[in-house]
């Protein structure tokens, strides 16, 4: 019996909590009573102890459409006003200068409107020009939907051999970019390492951590090759580096808005202990709204781009290998001199809108019949496949924002959640949260002691989260070295002998088992070494070289 009650009580104070950001939202500009978290969690607690209010009626007041907001204000305070033993409350002694409600009788003139997700960013739902994104999508689509590919300088020595190779580069054009070649070469190895034999059909997340540069990234990239699915980065780009970044803004652009929020409380450190609870529910409820919107955004941009090829298409490795590139850089459809980044844009679109119409949107997106729905249906479930790259710079973005839900004090100590575990419930807790059955989380310096109540948490049951370390590249030095060979010209290697060999050693000393740094070492090479004058031997006649501050420490 006492179960069921601590259950009631606990449901009771989450149904209040709901009610008290409602409230808050509502009143709080208008009341001198109703302006603070606790004085209009304590006026929910009495309303949801009179036992007649359900979760339902909250949640849709959670999800009222601007023009519902006179109707959701009329009940709302209704049920402020029943006191006790049915006396009715004055509206003065609720902190109103006038009856709440008298201003919102005329919605014919001037209607009320939700707040928008406060953002300097934010723009109004017809700014989406879906119709511009798509003809951008198509003409790149029609010049074959690839990356650039680098061109040496003509003139150097050497320089027909790297030409050959088709190398991609970024939209800055400043060197090749290792990180996108040859991609499908590593497929098969991504996939044994992500989900390997007996795990498959089980679908657990994945934690994917190991060193800087030792390939995660690229394991991810040869997934998404193959697997459909979103790439997202908690990397916080700006349009300055989006020529030279990997991933969409769209990310960093949801955090800006929270940072610029005025109504979320970014460090709960001054507050008074017995507001923690409560500021945290707030927080976290302005930043699920933009984290929905986020996820409707990607869902969005996938549904236009699937929509620029034939239905039965839909599955090829063309338009997988497509969307995956345009993730990775999505100013890869802009036309010459235009800086946009479509999914930023798109996030903008539902930030401006309700959390009600994202949910929606999604649920639609999935709905049997739509292009999205082919590629993410329940019958391909296990291929779908949700990337949060980089996620160790996420867990130090707002860290004293939010309360752990299920044990937010140990020891009378704040149990502090980061804006990456709150995008994971976030996503995990959607009524399509069916869809978001793989996630795979990667990051360095990260550790499984910081998803402990993920782990635990109802929102994400019955899902395990899964430690993966091993990225399987280069563990032999013979092995590093058949990858970075066939990237010098077969002059340079055939001149340069002694320099080679040497090379090849020191590569191996700083450089072993790390994909990506070897991949970028490479790249270096490529841009800046092979190609100066003197050959190869320049980078080890002067020690204090490019090359030699590149690796001599």
């Amino acid at each position: 019996m006492s179960t069921n009650l601590s259950d009631t009580s606990h449901i009771n104070d989450n149904l209040a909590k709901d009610l008290s950001h409602i409230i808050y939202a509502l009143f709080s500009h208008s009341s001198t009573e109703l302006n603070s978290f606790e004085t209009c969690y304590a006026h929910a607690s009495r309303i949801v102890a009179r036992g007649e209010l359900s979760r339902d009626r909250v949640s849709d007041l959670l999800r009222s459409e601007p023009e519902e907001i006179a109707q959701a204000h009329a009940r709302v305070y209704q049920w402020l006003e029943e006191g006790p033993s049915g006396r009715k409350i004055s509206f003065q002694e609720l902190g109103f200068d006038k009856h709440p409600t008298s201003a919102s009788k005329d919605t014919t003139s001037q209607p009320s409107k939700v707040p928008p997700a406060r953002s300097s960013t934010t723009k109004p739902l017809a700014d989406f020009d879906s119709q511009r994104f798509k003809q951008d999508m198509m003409a790149w689509i029609l010049k074959g939907a690839e990356f650039p590919t680098w061109t040496p300088d003509p003139n150097e020595d050497g320089a027909q051999d790297v030409k050959s190779m088709r190398l991609p580069c970024l939209l800055d054009g400043r060197g090749p970019q290792m990180l996108l070649h040859n991609l499908s070469c590593f497929e098969e190895q991504a996939y044994d390492l992500l989900y390997p034999p007996m795990e498959r059909g089980a679908k657990n997340h994945k934690m994917f951590i190991n060193a800087s540069g030792s390939g995660k990234t690229r394991l991810c990239f040869e997934l998404l090759h193959s697997k459909f699915g979103f790439y997202f980065t908690c990397a916080l780009h700006s349009e300055s580096t989006s020529l030279s970044a990997i991933g969409s803004r769209d990310y960093a652009s949801m955090v800006n808005d929270l940072r610029r929020d005025p109504d979320l409380v970014q460090d709960m450190t001054h507050h008074p202990t017995n507001s923690l609870t409560c500021l945290s529910e707030s927080n976290r409820a302005i930043a699920h709204r933009r984290l929905v919107a986020l996820l409707a955004a990607r869902f969005r941009v996938c549904q236009l781009f699937l929509s620029c090829f034939p239905r039965t298409a839909l599955l090829s490795p063309k338009v997988k290998r497509g969307w995956l590139f345009l993730q990775i850089q999505p100013g890869l459809i802009n036309p010459k001199g235009v800086d946009v980044d479509v999914f930023e844009e798109a996030y903008k679109y539902f930030a401006s809108r309700s959390i009600g119409e994202s949910e929606r949107y999604i649920e639609k997106a999935l709905d049997t019949g739509s292009r999205t729905h082919t590629v993410f249906s329940e019958k391909s479930a296990q291929d779908i496949v949700i990337v949060i790259d980089e996620a160790q710079m996420a867990t130090d973005i707002l860290p004293r924002a939010f309360l752990s839900q299920t044990k937010p004090f140990d020891s009378g100590l704040p149990m502090w959640r980061s804006i990456l575990r709150e995008t994971i419930v976030c996503w995990r807790s959607l009524p399509t949260r069916t869809l978001v059955k793989n996630l795979i989380v990667t990051g360095t310096g990260l550790s499984m002691e910081k998803f402990e109540e993920l782990k635990d948490s109802a929102a994400v049951k019955p899902q395990h989260w899964t430690m993966v370390h091993e990225t399987g590249s280069f563990s032999t030095a013979e092995e590093q070295w058949q990858y970075a060979v066939k990237f010098l010209p077969k002059s340079v290697v055939r001149t340069n002998g002694p320099s080679i060999r040497l090379l090849r050693f020191r590569m191996w000393h700083w450089l072993r088992g790390r994909h990506r740094w070897t991949a970028n070492f490479m790249q270096y090479l490529l841009t800046y070494l092979v190609f100066d004058g003197q050959g190869l031997q320049i980078m080890f006649n002067q020690r204090r070289s490019a090359l030699a501050r590149h690796v001599d420490v």
